[in-house]
């Protein structure tokens, strides 16, 4: 059976990413492997009216970091 030392663990952050994680974690424990963790985030299209820009891409950027900042504090509690 082949060793493992590294394992990427793709997550997408549903419902079943902890039930996945948990067999990352067991399989990474018994092979003496580490587990690195991989999430995309898409970015959030910027659209804005052409005359006033300004209004709307605050707005956009906020959310963006909003989003990212929600997945790394899940991928925090997920490695922890």
């Amino acid at each position: 059976m082949a060793t493992y030392r590294k394992i990427l663990l793709a997550v997408d952050l549903t419902a079943d990413t902890a039930q996945i994680a948990q067999r990352a974690q067991s399989l990474a424990k018994s092979e003496g492997a580490e587990i690195d963790l991989l999430h995309v985030i898409e970015p959030v299209p910027l659209v804005t009216p052409l005359d006033v820009p300004e209004v709307l891409s605050p707005t956009v950027l906020e959310a963006q970091n909003q989003i990212a900042a929600g997945a790394r504090e899940r991928l925090g509690k997920l490695a922890a």
